[in-house]
């Protein structure tokens, strides 16, 4: 007969966990490879939803020609739901808004303005519903806990569409950079473009998750107080982190299934922290982390909407009281 401790542990187990996630960046940056990796899945587009109230814009045709073209918008925003369990770590929910088609128009303002509202409006709702004198017992909380923002590996550091959205997205969550395709790079290739990346966002006062305090801060990890009682500061220095993405899987002798990604020289294994850090990101996002980064988005930053917000509506009230 189980214990009451092996009871509650059994009960949690069955019970997944609630995790949300924008992967976002411009296109051809591996997102969707990455997802279908992360979640042992292949085809992200299971259900190639949009989210409401999001409207969708037709990719232009190359047979017609738009006079209003530089105000079209074509940057989609596709949301998507994959439960998966890796035993013996509980099962995971995870809540997916994907990018898809980001700087592919002319004036991409309205897209930075779309997805900063499409975070906003998660904010909003959690504050109604908080707002209500009986609140529903099965709301779902729709607040983003983690962004992952894919950058190319150009070499020559962040573009400036890569500069204002992660600018409009580091005050309202937890801003993760990403260099993906990282199968196109040397090893030294790797660290320059490291290296540039990191100082244009120290540059810019772009601020990125700070793994060593738990919170958004700006780039300059040198200038961050050093904790050595802390194992998860070490990851400041190895930001942002580079991927591969696969859906080809082995098992190797041990019995041991890994995603390799394969080429006409041979193959290599994308989970080996030597060749990048695939594996130290999913162990981040579904382990050491995700219980951090779903703090710090309710604490800290919708803490911080919160409190805007009421008090832009104070002060809204008195000007309207006064007239």
């Amino acid at each position: 007969m189980l214990s009451p401790e092996e009871l509650r542990r059994n009960k949690l187990a069955s019970k997944p966990l609630k995790f949300s996630i924008l992967v976002c960046g411009q296109s051809s940056s591996g997102k969707k490879t990455f997802i279908n990796t992360l979640c042992n899945q292949t085809g992200v587009h299971i259900n190639n939803g949009t989210v409401p109230g999001i409207p969708t814009t037709p990719q232009p045709s190359s047979t017609t020609f738009d006079l209003d073209i530089y105000d079209k918008d074509y940057m989609r925003l596709e949301q998507y739901t994959l439960d998966f369990c890796e035993p013996p770590a509980p099962p995971i929910s995870l809540s997916i808004s994907l990018t898809s088609g980001l700087g592919e128009s002319v004036n991409n303002s309205n897209s930075i303005a779309r997805i900063t509202d499409f975070l906003d409006q998660q904010y909003s709702q959690v504050l109604q519903e908080e707002m209500k004198i009986r609140r529903n017992p099965r709301f779902q909380d729709p607040r983003v806990h983690a962004a992952l923002y894919f950058i190319n590996p150009t070499s020559h550091g962040l573009k400036p569409l890569d500069v204002e959205l992660m600018k409009a997205l580091s005050g309202r969550v937890n801003l993760v950079p990403v260099l993906g395709k990282a199968d196109t790079m040397t090893k030294h290739e790797t660290i320059v473009n490291k290296l540039k990346i990191m100082r244009d966002i120290k540059n810019n006062n772009i601020k990125v998750y700070d793994f060593a305090n738990g919170e958004n801060n700006s780039g300059g990890v040198e200038e961050q107080e050093s904790n050595d009682n802390d194992d998860s500061s070490y990851l400041n220095d190895i930001l942002p982190f580079t991927v591969i993405g696969s859906n080809a899987t082995k098992v190797d002798l041990s019995g041991k299934t890994c995603h390799i990604r394969k080429y006409f020289w041979g193959e290599i294994d994308i989970e080996d922290p030597e060749i990048c850090d695939f594996r130290r990101l999913k162990n981040i996002l579904f382990g050491s982390h995700l219980e951090e980064f779903k703090d710090v988005t309710h604490d800290v930053l919708y803490e911080r909407f919160r409190t805007e917000k009421l008090i832009s509506q104070n002060s809204y009230n008195e000007v309207s009281e006064k007239l």
